[in-house]
Protein backbone atom coordinates (compact mmCIF):
# COMPACT_ATOMS: atom_id res chain seq x y z
CA UNK A 1 0.00 0.00 0.00
CA UNK A 2 3.04 2.25 0.60
CA UNK A 3 4.70 1.53 -2.98
CA UNK A 4 4.27 4.49 -5.48
CA UNK A 5 2.73 3.77 -8.37
CA UNK A 6 3.52 5.69 -11.52
CA UNK A 7 1.20 5.58 -14.48
CA UNK A 8 1.07 7.81 -17.60
CA UNK A 9 -2.54 8.97 -18.06
CA UNK A 10 -4.25 9.27 -21.76
CA UNK A 11 -4.47 13.34 -21.87
CA UNK A 12 -1.04 13.40 -21.59
CA UNK A 13 -0.57 11.64 -24.98
CA UNK A 14 -1.25 13.33 -27.58
CA UNK A 15 0.04 11.00 -30.55
CA UNK A 16 -0.42 7.15 -31.13
CA UNK A 17 2.83 6.62 -31.20
CA UNK A 18 5.67 6.53 -28.64
CA UNK A 19 8.86 8.93 -28.44
CA UNK A 20 12.36 7.86 -27.52
CA UNK A 21 14.44 10.85 -28.07
CA UNK A 22 14.37 14.22 -26.52
CA UNK A 23 13.01 17.17 -29.43
CA UNK A 24 16.19 19.57 -28.53
CA UNK A 25 18.20 16.35 -29.87
CA UNK A 26 16.59 15.77 -32.86
CA UNK A 27 16.49 19.38 -33.69
CA UNK A 28 20.46 19.29 -33.25
CA UNK A 29 21.37 16.33 -35.03
CA UNK A 30 20.70 14.80 -39.02
CA UNK A 31 17.19 13.12 -39.20
CA UNK A 32 17.30 9.98 -41.56
CA UNK A 33 14.64 7.44 -41.80
CA UNK A 34 13.66 4.08 -43.17
CA UNK A 35 10.03 5.27 -44.85
CA UNK A 36 8.72 9.26 -45.24
CA UNK A 37 5.21 8.20 -45.50
CA UNK A 38 5.65 6.16 -42.05
CA UNK A 39 7.47 8.28 -40.23
CA UNK A 40 4.89 11.54 -41.20
CA UNK A 41 2.39 9.61 -39.59
CA UNK A 42 3.77 7.25 -37.08
CA UNK A 43 7.15 8.37 -35.45
CA UNK A 44 6.66 10.34 -32.32
CA UNK A 45 10.33 11.19 -32.09
CA UNK A 46 9.53 13.19 -35.51
CA UNK A 47 5.66 14.79 -35.10
CA UNK A 48 6.20 16.03 -31.36
CA UNK A 49 9.34 18.27 -32.20
CA UNK A 50 7.44 19.56 -35.42
CA UNK A 51 4.16 20.24 -32.90
CA UNK A 52 6.08 22.16 -30.97
CA UNK A 53 7.71 24.13 -33.76
CA UNK A 54 11.53 22.72 -32.75
CA UNK A 55 11.81 21.42 -36.60
CA UNK A 56 9.99 21.43 -39.79
CA UNK A 57 9.15 18.17 -41.93
CA UNK A 58 12.13 18.97 -44.17
CA UNK A 59 14.48 18.85 -40.81
CA UNK A 60 14.75 15.13 -42.47
CA UNK A 61 17.78 14.46 -44.49
CA UNK A 62 17.30 11.49 -46.17
CA UNK A 63 16.76 7.45 -46.27
CA UNK A 64 18.25 4.83 -45.31
CA UNK A 65 18.08 4.17 -49.43
CA UNK A 66 19.48 7.64 -50.05
CA UNK A 67 22.62 6.89 -47.56
CA UNK A 68 22.86 3.16 -49.10
CA UNK A 69 22.83 3.96 -52.44
CA UNK A 70 24.84 7.15 -52.00
CA UNK A 71 22.17 9.68 -53.23
CA UNK A 72 21.92 11.88 -50.16
CA UNK A 73 24.83 12.99 -47.87
CA UNK A 74 25.45 11.58 -44.42
CA UNK A 75 27.48 12.73 -41.58
CA UNK A 76 30.31 15.30 -43.03
CA UNK A 77 32.71 14.95 -39.38
CA UNK A 78 32.27 13.47 -36.07
CA UNK A 79 30.92 16.37 -34.65
CA UNK A 80 27.55 16.35 -36.13
CA UNK A 81 25.23 14.20 -34.19
CA UNK A 82 22.93 11.77 -36.69
CA UNK A 83 19.76 9.72 -35.94
CA UNK A 84 17.96 7.28 -38.12
CA UNK A 85 14.60 6.89 -37.34
CA UNK A 86 13.10 3.18 -38.20
CA UNK A 87 9.29 3.15 -38.12
CA UNK A 88 9.75 -0.92 -38.75
CA UNK A 89 9.63 -1.47 -42.16
CA UNK A 90 11.06 -5.38 -42.41
CA UNK A 91 11.74 -5.60 -45.52
CA UNK A 92 14.91 -3.01 -45.36
CA UNK A 93 16.18 -4.56 -42.11
CA UNK A 94 16.43 -7.71 -44.14
CA UNK A 95 17.74 -5.56 -47.11
CA UNK A 96 20.35 -3.68 -44.69
CA UNK A 97 21.59 -6.66 -43.01
CA UNK A 98 22.82 -8.67 -46.09
CA UNK A 99 24.15 -5.27 -47.23
CA UNK A 100 26.18 -4.88 -44.05
CA UNK A 101 27.14 -8.70 -44.47
CA UNK A 102 28.25 -8.41 -47.94
CA UNK A 103 30.85 -5.62 -46.97
CA UNK A 104 32.01 -7.66 -43.59
CA UNK A 105 32.75 -11.12 -45.84
CA UNK A 106 34.68 -8.91 -48.50
CA UNK A 107 36.16 -7.24 -45.53
CA UNK A 108 35.95 -3.49 -47.06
Amino acid sequence: MGEKRYTYQRRWVKYSCSRELDSLLVAQSKVYIDNDEAAQNEAGDILIPIEEGLIAPNHIIGNIRGLLTNTCQGRLNEEEITIFKSVGIAMEDVASAFYIYKKGVRGS
